[in-house]
């Protein structure tokens, strides 16, 4: 595996930090990352090193206020920007390498919910996509309070950051890895209220309106049966309502939301092998 950094300029003019990941030999395709709320591209490494055993260029970007990537930390413009600069990276790729390479698009929680984004806003930009445990309502669970006040200071200070309030115990199964996530200098706990309620309206749109998600997309849905920090019934209904030829679910049984860095993690990677054929 060929393991290499650079920077590229989101749409908003910040340099953004990409973690590029290639195979030894002949190139088959490329995957896309789309890591989640807190954290960065870093974080899989592993998930890289599978696929470019398989002859895959794997993309990490970290977005727009994440892991090395500019921008307030927690907090972006607007939520469309994570979908618009990973969209931006896959046209880079495109002229670079042609027309014929395959593309696949892979997003994990707040990821996935940029990754369901991206589909909706460009359709036919990916025509296969894995979408693990999306951050389709992140509204649920909070205190009706707290999200009247994240309503108020969406409009007088968007820009502020707070605690995101996830419980690192609650990603992973794996003391290993959570201790790890915690003792990670890239990783943060920090979100601001546009972003919070950019999510909160994604997930509503998609939720309310999954038609929007046609034409010719492969899709894969993913998530842990014990995930405590998105929901799987969001995914699973998700999942039943979307109007899409060729979609597949899978529930994977006593795992947490980071269902990559389980323990058996091997089964997830599997799944998505047989996925992809």
């Amino acid at each position: 595996m060929i393991e290499r950094t650079s920077h590229r300029r989101s749409v908003t003019g910040v340099r953004l930090h990409l973690r590029t990941w290639e195979p030894e030999g002949e190139v088959t395709g490329a995957l896309f990352l789309s890591h989640g709320l807190g954290e960065h591209c870093g974080r899989y490494a592993h998930v890289a090193e599978h696929f470019t055993a398989k002859g895959w260029a794997v993309f990490g970007q970290d977005h727009y206020g994440f892991g090395l990537s500019e921008g307030r930390r927690g907090d972006v413009p607007s939520f469309d920007v994570l979908a618009q600069d990973l969209n931006a990276l896959r046209d880079e790729l495109r002229r670079e390498r042609g027309d014929s390479l395959r593309l696949v698009l892979l997003g994990h929680s707040m990821g996935g919910l940029v990754a369901l984004s991206l589909l909706r806003l460009f359709p036919g930009a990916f025509r296969e996509a894995v979408v693990i445990a999306p951050a389709l309502d992140v509204s649920r669970g909070v205190n009706p309070v707290l999200l009247a006040l994240s309503k108020v200071l969406r409009v007088l200070l968007p820009f502020v950051t707070l605690d995101n309030t996830l419980a690192p115990e609650d990603i992973c199964s794996d003391e290993a890895v959570v201790e790890a996530y915690r003792s990670d200098p890239l990783v943060h706990r920090r979100i601001s209220p546009r972003l919070f309620g950019g999510m909160v309206d994604e997930g509503r749109r998609l939720r309310g309106a999954p038609a929007v998600l046609g034409g010719d997309l492969r899709l894969l849905l993913l998530h842990g049966s014990g995930d405590p920090i998105c929901a799987r019934e969001d995914t699973e209904r998700l999942h039943d309502a979307l109007a899409l030829e060729h979609k597949e679910l899978e529930i994977f049984p006593d795992m947490l939301h980071e269902i990559l860095n389980e323990k058996e993690q091997a089964r997830v990677l599997a799944r998505i092998d047989y996925f992809l054929g």
